[in-house]
């Protein structure tokens, strides 16, 4: 049984990626249309606080190198 501190990916992605709601309310809609089961699209937990990567432009790639 999952921790509740541990948070999903699917639970990261709604917090962080614009309109995600969205696209997981379809697919779940998707699920059920097609008789599968909703743990069809569950994800595993992450175990640590990831962080987003940073992405640089190519000048602060430069003075970073």
């Amino acid at each position: 049984m999952r921790k509740k501190s541990e948070t999903t990916i699917i639970e990261r992605a709604l917090e962080f990626v614009p309109r995600f709601d969205r696209v997981f309310q379809k697919l779940q809609q998707q699920v059920i249309i097609r008789g599968q089961n909703k743990r069809a699209i569950s994800l595993p937990s992450l175990k640590k606080d990831a962080k987003l990567p940073v992405i640089l432009n190519r000048p602060e790639l430069k003075r970073t190198l």
